[in-house]
């Protein structure tokens, strides 16, 4: 009976970690609302007061929230609200706890039913005719905010789930993940019988298909990072010849793979096109302002993020983040009239992209103290052993990645990857 309980609060705690867009509070603007994560904290406070101790890993994540404190009560000091957002911050590390202790419930059925839900409502996305379209998005616009049938635009594809297809792109990035450390490691796992070759066939095709809809940078990005990352560990393993031989094989692979298939070339092009002649446009009189054109808004606010930790080494408050941003990037030299992303939408308020640089800017030392220990420990757990090892070990460090350079507060991939990697 206990066992059946786990198995099912697992379930339940993956489901809204993974599908986490549904607009469970609709006064609050943040599209992705993973409210599991409140459940977690209750969950984990119960379970502390019980035993009374703690383990290394929650007594770090305990000793962050607690110096985050002194910048908490300077946010406080200008708005109340400012609470929340301290809250928020606890939901990803809370979330990353929970799984990094209980990944050993993680059963093939969950990744067939992920799977088989990105791939039925991917493919109703993409086949949807405009009169359909029409009728139904208004009605699910309001479970999940932004969310449409049908393409984001020329190159941009379906979202699935989520509010748009880079949300979408980090979880079918996440469900590589379990595909590779299940086949690679299933004793790792509640895994009693070995895949069928059908059964791999299913997942490896649904995955592909959910890929291909989906037409994100994002998940290209992700899944070269991983493969190019897992490569340079595993070649340290290597004699030279073969280490050789695989720097030459990779790139030659993804060349053919473009060549096989025109719509995939068209797309890769598109993304590396567009990149291309943006900078040809801008080269010749380079400002940091062309910066936009290569990362958008994105690389943009990180950068302005970091930078706010080190001009306001005190920060400038939890919450403050959103409004004191311009400030840095004027001081940066950026022209906030030069951002197309600034002048095209009524922006009054902008949040670095990325969970650490957030916390960077409100909380300035401690942020960059917070952020160093996360980096300085999850190098310590990198390990090139084995194969099975580097993958685990490629999983990490790209999860550490999005957690410094490419994630918002609210989303949960990059937590869950996290745990992965370190489990």
């Amino acid at each position: 009976m206990y066992k059946q309980s786990v198995n099912w609060l697992f379930s339940v705690c993956l489901f809204f970690s993974v599908f986490c867009s549904f607009n469970f509070l609709p006064f609050i603007s943040a599209e992705i609302q993973p409210v599991i994560g409140v459940f977690i904290i209750v969950l984990g406070s119960l379970w502390i007061l019980r035993k009374g101790t703690v383990d290394g890993v929650m007594g770090y994540i305990i000793l962050c929230f607690l110096l985050l404190l002194p910048s908490l009560v300077v946010g406080m000091s200008n708005r109340v609200s400012n609470v929340l957002v301290y809250f928020f911050y606890m939901l990803g590390p809370a979330i990353f706890y929970y799984f990094y202790i209980n990944f050993n419930n993680l059963k093939f059925s969950h990744l067939y039913f992920f799977c088989s839900v990105f791939l039925i409502v991917s493919m109703i996305q993409a086949l949807s005719p405009a009169s359909v379209s029409a009728a139904i998005n208004p009605v699910l616009g309001v479970i999940i905010k932004r969310w449409q049938l049908g393409f984001y635009g020329d190159v941009r594809g379906v979202s699935a789930l989520y509010s748009e297809p880079a949300h979408s792109a980090k979880y079918i990035y996440l469900l590589f993940c379990f595909f590779v450390c299940m086949l690679s490691t299933p004793y790792f796992f509640n895994v009693k019988n070995k895949l069928s070759l059908g059964n791999k066939f299913f997942l490896l095709i649904s995955l592909f298909v959910v890929s291909y809809l989906n037409k994100s940078g994002t998940l290209f990005f992700l899944i070269l990072a991983n493969l190019a990352i897992y490569l340079t560990l595993y070649s340290f393993n290597l004699k030279l010849k073969k280490t050789l031989l695989i720097i030459v094989a990779i790139p030659s692979f993804f060349i053919v793979l473009m060549s096989m298939s025109d719509s995939l070339s068209y797309f890769l092009s598109q993304r590396l096109l567009n990149m291309v002649e943006s900078y040809k446009e801008v080269k010749d009189n380079f400002t940091i302002n062309d910066i936009q054109y290569f990362g958008s808004i994105r690389l943009i606010s990180v950068l302005s993020g970091y930078a706010g930790g080190i001009i306001y080494p005190f920060g400038v408050g939890i919450g403050e983040g959103g409004d004191r941003i311009f400030e840095v990037m004027t001081w940066l030299g950026f022209d906030l009239n030069s951002i197309g992303f600034l002048t095209s939408q009524d922006v009054d308020s902008l949040k670095p992209n990325a969970y650490m640089a957030q916390i960077v800017l409100e909380s300035g030392i401690i942020g960059w103290f917070i952020a160093v220990i996360l980096l300085l420990f999850c190098i310590r757990k990198i390990s090139i052993k084995s194969s099975e090892s580097c993958i685990y070990s490629s999983i990490l460090i790209t999860a550490v990645i999005q957690i410094l350079f490419f994630s918002t507060t609210t989303v949960t991939s990059s937590w869950i990857s996290l745990a992965l990697g370190l489990y």
